[in-house]
């Protein structure tokens, strides 16, 4: 706020500190300590205050001097920059190269791997002794040693495959590839046959173990109700529920009996926690109750059809 003297005056009255001419007096001598105290600050600086005046004489010559060499380093300045960027966007544009040929040799590296062992994997299939070309179809003269072999290398030549994915030279490959899993494919088929066939549960245990390894467990889930499925189709029909005089009932038990002949060997090596168990797999749930279902379903629809009460049961 801007210092007013009447209204000071009237303060300084109502608070009854004194009278004017105290007043007077006091501003008086303030004004003589302030005189004072200004006098010593100049006095003070005074040196100081003309010293910088002098030293400041010619300063502008000394700048106009400094402008040449400055100006030319800001000019090398600017060179080495553009030469560093330069150098920089060479040295990246290597670098992305080598990443480029790096990751080509390394799928050359691959699609050789996935060469080999192809070619690893046919000597095997013809030395069964089926012709060069048999083993894609048909895979009766290999034993379940070969083909337990054959899953190995074919788990590996899976991973290789995987990893050239999008490679041009993979198409090559593929029909071999193929030829090779639908080879594996049939020998498994066949062992999960034989094994539940003749109860053999070190046979089941390799073939399921060989599943797991090759990532196709839903594969034996599908095959497992492929066999069921060729098991029920005399024991669940309508023939069959009117050929049994126990009726439904009748039925069921021999579609438990044979539930029961395929599963039991089935289900001794992958349920439970010994070390001769092959986890991961649910025949009962994935293969065998939707085979029955839908043998209920397609082969005798009219036990569901509460409209004839002759028909339905209960």
């Amino acid at each position: 706020k801007e210092f007013n003297a009447d209204t000071f005056v009237q303060i300084h009255q109502a608070t009854g500190l004194g009278k004017l001419e105290t007043l007077r007096d006091d501003l008086g001598v303030y004004l003589k300590i302030l005189r004072s105290a200004m006098i010593d600050l100049i006095n003070k600086d005074y040196a100081d205050f003309v010293n910088l005046s002098t030293n400041l004489t010619g300063l502008d010559r000394l700048i106009e001097a400094l402008k040449t060499p400055l100006g030319q380093l800001r000019e090398e300045v600017l060179t080495v920059e553009q030469l560093l960027s330069e150098a920089i966007e060479s040295v990246s544009s290597d670098l992305t190269r080598r990443h480029t040929i790096n990751q080509q040799k390394a799928l050359l590296h691959r699609l050789n791997q996935v060469s080999i062992r192809l070619d690893r994997l046919e000597t095997l299939l013809n030395s069964k002794g089926s012709g060069s070309a048999a083993y894609s179809t048909d895979c009766s003269g290999a034993t379940n040693d070969l083909v337990d072999r054959i899953a190995t290398e074919v788990n590996h030549l899976n991973f290789l495959v995987a990893q050239c994915e999008g490679a041009s030279l993979l198409n090559l490959f593929k029909p071999r590839v193929e030829a090779v899993c639908s080879f594996v494919e049939v020998g498994l088929e066949r062992g999960l046959r034989e094994g539940i066939q003749g109860a053999d549960k070190q046979l089941l245990i390799r073939t399921l173990r060989t599943y797991a390894s090759l990532g196709t467990i839903d594969h034996a889930h599908q095959q497992v109700r492929t066999i069921v499925r060729s098991h029920l189709e005399e024991v669940i029909s309508d023939h069959a529920l009117k050929s049994d005089p126990r009726g439904l009932h009748g039925m069921f038990e021999k579609a438990l009996a044979t539930v029961k002949k395929v599963c039991d060997p089935l289900l001794a090596v992958s349920l439970g926690n010994g070390h001769d168990v092959v986890p991961g797999y649910s025949f009962l749930e994935c293969s065998v109750w939707p085979e029955i279902v839908l043998a209920l379903e397609t082969r005798t629809s009219h036990i569901f059809n509460p409209g004839n009460p002759s028909a339905f049961h209960e």
